[in-house]
């Protein structure tokens, strides 16, 4: 279900001053790209081929790398994310038998022992009857292809139990239930002690005073040790309430494989409209669990991340993209 916040003037003026910020902080970085550093005249027409090289190259040095702008409590501008629904099923009921096939006869042996049984049916050319090679490459395609359906089968049953799992969620100043499927960027998410963190969120406020908590990380880096986070200092100490009126922007960078660093900002509706830094120290990955911390409340960033780069490591590049959707 899709809760829209009530409105509230004073809430849509603050979204509108924070756009008005980012449209700002874009035209800043267009106008840097366009100086006369990188413009070409009359006067640089004689330059020689290595001066107008660097030029290009310097290019990519000026241009600012592509930001996932997130508005709290503003469900509206962030319409263009994906939910939160898990996917790592690589088939389904319409391109499991095109799909299996494509992945069972892109191997060279099996490719060639399916040539020599369409050989064999022309009788001219084999002395045998094709029975003898056409059942045994029947009954083996047909094993690998039952073994590849269940084991898809187990991660179908993973991925619902991951995407129905109840969360608290704090909308409009009250506190909902959602499926982790339904639950959307821009979010506030209430988590519990020794629950699993179902996105990665930032990190806005604990139930601890210094805004201090623990997560175990087992699941992501196989390390059993607690690692210490902490919220963003604005909001440490929030109050559901404030946390219901808060209205800001987090500016962070794509998702990435990388899990031990994270490069963001935030701003909040503020006379002074400063940019705040946040690290890895104010972030919490999805699949990692909250302990020794009764709760923690979390801005959802970015979700799952759908399991195509994971399936397009084992099929070919030359696979049609509708088998691979």
């Amino acid at each position: 279900m899709y809760y829209e916040p009530k409105r509230n003037t004073s809430v849509e003026l603050s979204v509108l001053k924070l756009s008005s910020i980012h449209r700002e902080s874009t035209k800043r970085d267009s106008e840097a790209i366009d100086s006369p550093r990188h413009s070409k005249n009359s006067k640089n027409s004689n330059n020689s081929l290595w001066t107008q090289c660097m030029d290009f190259f310097n290019i990519f040095e000026t241009v600012a790398p592509d930001f996932r702008r997130v508005f709290i409590n503003s469900p509206s501008n962030n319409a263009e994310f994906p939910n939160n629904k898990v996917t790592n099923t690589k088939y389904n009921l319409f391109t499991f038998i095109p799909k299996n096939l494509w992945l069972q006869f892109k191997r060279f042996m099996n490719l060639y022992f399916l040539i020599i049984a369409i050989i064999q049916l022309n009788p001219i050319i084999a002395p045998v009857s094709p029975l003898t090679i056409w059942i045994p490459l029947i009954v083996i395609f047909t094993i690998s292809a039952a073994k590849e359906a269940a084991d898809d089968y187990v991660r179908w049953k993973a991925d619902k139990r991951a995407n129905e799992r109840p969360y608290t969620v704090l909308l409009n100043g009250k506190k909902k239930v959602k499926q982790s499927q339904k639950i959307l960027v821009g979010d506030l998410i209430w988590v519990k002690e020794d629950e699993e963190i179902p996105a990665d969120i930032v990190i806005l406020t604990t139930s601890e005073e210094n805004g201090e908590c623990f997560i175990h990380t087992a699941n992501l880096d196989g390390e059993a040790d607690l690692k210490s986070r902490n919220a963003v200092s604005t909001t440490a100490g929030m109050s559901e309430e404030e946390l219901s009126n808060l209205v800001a922007l987090v500016e962070c960078a794509p998702p990435s494989q990388d899990i031990n660093s994270f490069d963001a900002r935030l701003i909040v509706d503020d006379p002074t409209e400063q940019w705040i830094s946040i690290d890895e120290k104010n972030l919490a990955l999805q699949a990692t669990r909250l302990k020794n911390t009764k709760w923690i409340c979390g801005l959802f960033i970015q979700g799952m991340i759908q399991n195509l780069a994971k399936i397009k490591d084992h099929l070919p590049l030359s696979l049609p993209n509708w088998i691979v959707e």
